[in-house]
């Protein structure tokens, strides 16, 4: 489709424009630019991963309408999502992994074990339908997506109407972005608020934390009915990736808490020595905790497969406070640094991350070991 290529083109060199107009005001949760973007030019914000929770808007204007996207990530991002709007559809992309034959130069299903395949993430279309507003002689138009902890409200507002809906399951992260997929100029502005960006209580994290699914601890903590937290999480995420998105993160609140469960993704330990990777960035979050008054909470590594015995011990040794997952769920670890769990049911088919049982077990281990869920508000 041709809006799917081009904006596809673009988002491969994406540029950050500067601002060309002062804002009105918003809370300090907020980060809004306006920007003058030429025919096919992005404008974004730092990434970040904040998923639920948030406000993702822009309005634009132009002397007639012409189509643009509004979203979050890029096509290589882990779960990335954008909008794109037509003079009669609203466009919904998502981002999938495929596999490639490097011979043919073709796709074959996902998940293929093939010689000579490379697996690559692209976009996908994953819904369209009209908006049904008559866009002739619209020179203004503002759409916003109202993210709670589930569903999302899509508004599209312009001086002749307005239309709504409900986004089952819009999940995105990545850049807030905005791109002008017209012929002419247009005015944009962009604003992303983390609505929770006030609480007592951040968790930075991996494919672990999802509050959305029931084979993740965070849906158990989310149906107890807390409400005093905020989360940035990126799926096969380390502590150099996310390390960036807390620096911005804390540019809009600054909680009394931050829970790093940042310690599956990086390569094993050597040993008993924590990965150096790691290290370097732990070392430099304490340095910000420090500074910043902040409390850093460990979530001690569970996950088999590779030796994380060493950023473990090295933790309780340095006299970190931490929540004892593996206490729960381990049953023994072995000569190599690899656990083992105690009841393999708790365990998923990838071999990597828990079931719904065992995902209730981890969240017995973090009602426990972080009481500030019930006290700080």
């Amino acid at each position: 489709m041709k809006t799917h290529l081009i904006f596809s083109a673009a988002l491969a060199a994406i540029t950050m424009m500067l601002p060309s107009a002062s804002l009105k005001a918003y809370n300090s949760k907020t980060e809004a630019a306006k920007f003058t973007l030429a025919p096919g030019d992005t404008a974004s914000f730092p990434t970040n991963y904040v998923r639920v929770q948030t406000l993702l808007q822009t309005t634009v204007e132009f002397k007639s309408f012409q189509s643009f996207a509004l979203g979050r990530g890029t096509e290589k991002t882990f779960a990335a999502g954008w909008i794109e709007i037509t003079d009669t559809d609203v466009v919904i992309f998502g981002t999938e992994l495929k596999t490639k034959t490097l011979e043919e130069d073709a796709w074959v299903v996902p998940g293929s074990k093939e010689a000579n395949t490379v697996r690559e993430r692209v976009a996908k279309e994953k819904e369209r339908f009209p908006h049904g507003l008559d866009m002739r002689g619209v020179k203004k138009i503002t759409v916003s997506i109202n993210i709670g902890d589930i569903y999302a409200d899509l508004m599209i507002t312009t001086p002749k109407g307005a239309f709504t809906k409900v986004l089952n399951h819009w999940w995105s992260g990545g850049i807030p972005f905005v791109k002008n997929l017209g012929s002419k100029n247009i005015s944009a502005e962009l604003v992303f608020e983390r609505k929770y960006a006030d609480k007592p209580i951040w968790f930075m994290g991996d494919s672990y934390f999802n509050s959305t699914s029931k084979a993740r601890w965070p849906y158990y903590m989310r149906m107890a009915g807390y409400t005093n937290w905020m989360a940035d999480h990126l799926p096969g995420g380390n502590a150099t990736q996310l390390l960036p998105c807390l620096k911005h993160d804390l540019e809009f609140g600054t909680p009394k808490i931050v829970v790093w469960g940042l310690l599956g993704n990086e390569p094993g330990d050597i040993g008993l020595e924590p990965n150096p990777n790691w290290m370097k960035a732990v070392t430099e979050f304490l340095a910000i905790c420090k500074e910043k008054g902040i409390t850093p909470v460990f979530i001690l590594a569970s996950s088999p497969g590779q030796n994380r015995q060493g950023k473990n011990n090295w933790i309780k040794e340095n006299g970190y406070r931490y929540i004892d997952i593996p206490e729960f769920i381990v049953d023994h670890v072995d000569e190599n640094g690899k656990c083992a769990w105690k009841d393999p049911s708790w365990l998923g088919e990838d071999k990597v991350h828990p079931t719904e049982e065992g995902a209730k077990i981890m969240w017995k281990a973090v009602e426990r070991d972080l009481p500030e869920l019930k006290t700080l508000n």
